[in-house]
């Protein structure tokens, strides 16, 4: 599992309109700060380098 514990992109919550029962408008904003992407990037390509290494792999359990 992969995560970014301190991204510098930030989301809006917005309201979509005037009632009460309108619902929000969500923009997580995902990757909109420069260098989080590449970060994430960087993260699933060491992750895929640990699951490839041989005392890593003998632990999974092979499919059907």
């Amino acid at each position: 599992m992969i995560g970014d514990l301190n991204p510098a992109s930030r989301g809006t919550i917005t309201l979509s309109g005037p009632a009460p029962g309108d619902p929000p408008c969500v923009d997580l904003g995902f990757y909109t700060a420069p260098g989080d992407l590449g970060r994430m990037r960087a993260a699933y390509r060491h992750a895929w380098s640990i699951a490839q290494h041989g005392a890593f792999a003998a632990t999974l359990i092979a499919g059907p």
